[in-house]
């Protein structure tokens, strides 16, 4: 369905297109001539701005997430009124996103010339003799390949993985940069989050093409010696 701002604006390129009265573009376009006359006063520009903000941060998100957003920033904007610019912006009509997200990759895989500049972590998993899996999740410094942190487990949520990185950072300073695939836990608001109050970016390889985390494999080799 189409709005009236919408109507408005198609309402006024006909009429500089064409040169016809306003009677008959309305009649044609089934829209009411008061409406059309309408002069929007509201300043929706601010508004505007903070939401393409959000939907470019959090492209997955949507309208109530939004609102709580901007609520805890401290700025008492009416629902109906951000409802209001939402719907304007079309940002409810959004893409349908996989869970794994086609994130680009924008450098190649490249060895650090110190220390904690890019950490490779990724999962191995296993299964015990009893059937249940058995997650590894392992951490390496891509510079010298030493293998920061092993730490095994039946289940392995984003909220565990930032308390194991918390204790590395803890013993051998904080990198600049992690790399890491597009699984649920990496990709989880919760570990984006937590990178992003930690000051370290988040290097998401592209989906289907585990070479570009290679470094990953010195860690693989010793994790297959110890089990």
């Amino acid at each position: 369905m189409v709005g009236p701002s919408a109507k408005r604006s198609a309402s006024n390129y006909l009429s500089e297109k064409y040169q016809v009265s306003q009677r008959l573009i309305c009649e044609a376009i089934v829209f009411c001539r008061t409406t059309a006359r309408y002069v929007p006063t509201k300043d929706d520009s601010v508004t505007e701005a903070k939401l393409e903000e959000l939907a470019r941060k959090y492209p997955t998100r949507g309208m109530d997430t939004y609102y709580g957003m901007i609520r805890l920033e401290g700025l008492i904007w009416n629902r109906k009124r951000i409802v209001r610019v939402y719907r304007k912006m079309g940002l409810q009509l959004r893409r349908k996103y996989k869970k794994r997200i086609n994130r680009p990759y924008r450098e190649g895989l490249s060895q650090p010339i110190m220390p904690n500049v890019t950490w490779s972590i990724d999962f191995m998993s296993d299964a015990l003799e009893d059937g249940r899996r058995l997650r590894t999740f392992n951490v390496i410094d891509d510079y010298n390949r030493q293998c920061l942190g092993i730490r095994t487990g039946v289940s392995m949520p984003s909220n565990r993985i930032t308390r194991i990185l918390d204790e590395i950072i803890e013993t051998y300073g904080k990198p600049h940069a992690l790399r890491c695939d597009n699984g649920p836990e990496f990709i989880s608001f919760h570990i984006q989050q937590w990178a992003e109050e930690k000051g370290i970016e988040l290097k998401y390889i592209q989906p289907g093409k585990p070479n570009q985390n290679g470094y990953m494999n010195d860690s693989t080799v010793l994790t297959e010696k110890m089990y």
